[in-house]
């Protein structure tokens, strides 16, 4: 079904060609046919495009989810063997940004499974509890 937007644009349009088909003037009457044809037919449903956002979304949500999951399990299993990490050594390792790799080591302390040392600067690292 089409919006009511459209649908008002497509009458407009129609009326516009009336007086050129009372006129005699076939090339716009059959130019605002045309034109309003090409609009039903190519112009996408807000009903087909909302329910299909909606699910690309929330592919994406899901897919944005699972990879910080996973950057999560990388960054604890990186933790095996050493006695302290450092942001940057994150980051190199997962390839994110300083913001994002922040965010991980910041829900990891959060959640009990790291302790931050140190307040700020190069001075700070983690240690796995």
């Amino acid at each position: 079904m089409l919006n009511k937007k459209l649908f008002g644009f497509m009458g407009f349009m129609g009326f516009q060609g009336i007086p050129g088909i009372m006129s005699g003037d076939w090339v716009q009457a059959i130019w605002v046919v045309w034109f309003v044809w090409f609009i039903y037919f190519f112009i996408p449903n807000d009903e087909a495009s909302t329910s299909s956002d909606k699910e690309g979304k929330q592919t994406l949500m899901e897919k944005q989810a699972k990879e910080k999951a996973d950057n999560l399990g990388k960054i604890l299993n990186y933790f095996n063997g050493r006695e302290k990490v450092t942001n940057d050594e994150v980051q190199s390792l997962l390839g994110v940004s300083d913001a994002t790799t922040e965010n991980y080591l910041d829900q990891l302390e959060k959640e009990g499974k790291i302790v931050q040392m140190g307040k700020t600067g190069s001075k700070v690292y983690y240690t796995k509890v």
